[in-house]
């Protein structure tokens, strides 16, 4: 371990090959306590993960039942054109299948823009996470305005 002496040495070698001073910050332009914010950020940030991996499992659940419902109506779908005799049987064994298929996809296409949207404010809560404030009361930066293209 290195003693205070052997540390100021190294520091006054540094200083001579940089060649100029370090100019020591001032304590006061530090939040004060810096590890209380990074707790509340680290716990804000550890929740919103715990949402995330939450709401993945159900929504990989949601999407299993579909894939279980389409496999089941293809099912019904060759047993019944298996079973049918005749050209008209089987047209509209194809017709009742397509119908329903399509009640199926537009199901699925609510649930996925829903499932999306979930996600979607999952993820932005991972990503709003605000930074502290630095108590120097001083506003954040205004947006600027778009540039106008002609």
């Amino acid at each position: 371990m290195k003693t205070n002496d052997e540390i100021k040495q190294g520091r006054d070698t540094m200083e001579q090959q940089t060649g100029s001073a370090t100019t020591a910050t001032p304590l006061s332009a530090f939040p004060v306590d810096l590890v209380g914010m990074g707790k509340k950020h680290l716990q804000a940030l550890f929740d919103a993960q715990s949402k995330l991996v939450d709401t993945l499992p159900a929504l990989s659940r949601e999407w299993m039942s579909c894939a279980q419902a389409e496999r089941e109506l293809s099912s019904e779908l060759l047993a019944k054109l298996t079973a049918a005799r005749t050209l008209p049987e089987s047209a509209r064994a194809c017709q009742e299948w397509l119908s329903r298929r399509m009640d199926m996809f537009a199901d699925e296409t609510r649930m996925l823009l829903a499932d999306t949207q979930k996600l979607v404010d999952v993820g932005a809560q991972l990503f709003a996470i605000e930074p502290p404030d630095s108590g120097n009361g001083a506003a954040p930066p205004e947006p600027r305005p778009a540039a106008e293209t002609h």
